[in-house]
């Protein structure tokens, strides 16, 4: 039968005194040792979120681009930074919009309301007027800890992956990859291109990733890519409601258990003469996870002779 949560919280347990192991704790005099095993249990869920095989964490997902909106707007002012609309769509935020009396888009930041924040100073007299807002940029869900290729138009061409900002409108076909795995040139006709960057808009209680194209979309478009997520995060709740360990049960045993095992061995509740070289060793682990964590996993920074 596989393991849930409080099997493995249970299972923790059995290396600390008997007077500890009550689920939950009723005696205000002893250390309550959940905390401990919850976040021994989380570690090492997000430990796995990054390092697993692709197997393990890996969904087939998509993202809508919306079609240009036309909106009004009101309240520009010249080298201004905000404008008001009524009615922004809400998709708006992270994307691009054509101010009245602007020649190039402007993007929107954030939007509160009906105010929206603007990444560029407005250059031009005009106060309002006719807007339209472009879709280029999707914030993705809050599961998605890595964009993995290929990233394709659905049921169409192929994105490029650029590693930042500057390289999505660049000129040309950019960078990719031939046959043999090396990087060249390629030719002006090869897709479109895309970044992976993290943002923070309003209302979001943590950073969440947004899938940005080089140029924004004329109609409704479906953009599909696979993505390595997390393994959720286990509450107390999840032990006594007997929850599923949201890992493969052909693994728990073999694979989870003994790195939580390892992780709880260090918890203050353990009274344990270890417990320095241990979180060191988890400090250090924890460096290795940062290297690991790139939201945009090909990257095309490689030079070669030619290019």
């Amino acid at each position: 039968m596989a393991m849930n949560v409080r099997d493995v919280v249970e299972h923790l347990y059995r290396y600390l005194r008997k007077e500890q192991r009550q689920l939950p704790l009723t005696d205000p005099d002893l250390d309550d040792p959940l905390p401990e095993a919850l976040a021994a249990v989380n570690a090492v869920l997000q430990r796995l979120a990054v390092r697993a095989p692709k197997f393990a964490v890996q969904r087939p997902m998509a993202a809508l681009f919306h079609g240009p909106a036309t909106v009004t707007v009101s309240g520009l002012v010249r080298e201004g930074r905000t404008v008001n609309c009524v009615a922004w769509p809400a998709w708006a935020a992270g994307c691009q919009v054509l101010l009245p009396g602007d020649a190039l888009p402007n993007r929107i930041l954030e939007v509160t309301g009906q105010v929206a924040t603007l990444l560029y100073p407005h250059l031009a007299e005009s106060t309002g007027g006719q807007a339209k807002v472009m879709a280029d940029a999707v914030v993705l869900g809050p599961e998605v800890i890595a964009v993995l290729p290929p990233v394709r138009l659905r049921g169409g061409a192929e994105l490029r992956p650029v590693n930042g900002k500057r390289a999505l409108r660049a000129q040309g076909g950019g960078v990719v990859r031939d046959d043999f795995g090396r990087l060249r040139r390629g030719p002006a006709e090869v897709g479109g291109t895309y970044h992976v960057e993290s943002v923070m808009l309003p209302g979001m209680s943590l950073p969440r990733f947004q899938l940005r194209l080089g140029t924004a979309v004329t109609a409704e478009t479906v953009v599909e890519y696979d993505a390595r997520c997390s393994l959720g995060w286990v509450t107390a709740n999840h032990v006594f409601n007997d929850a599923p360990v949201p890992v493969p049960a052909e693994h728990v045993e073999s694979l989870f258990l003994p790195l939580v095992l390892q992780r709880f061995f260090s918890a203050s509740v353990m009274r344990n003469a270890d417990v320095p070289p241990l979180v060191a060793v988890q400090a250090q682990e924890a460096e290795l996870l940062l290297e690991a964590m790139r939201p945009q996993t090909e990257k095309t920074f490689r030079l070669y002779p030619g290019l």
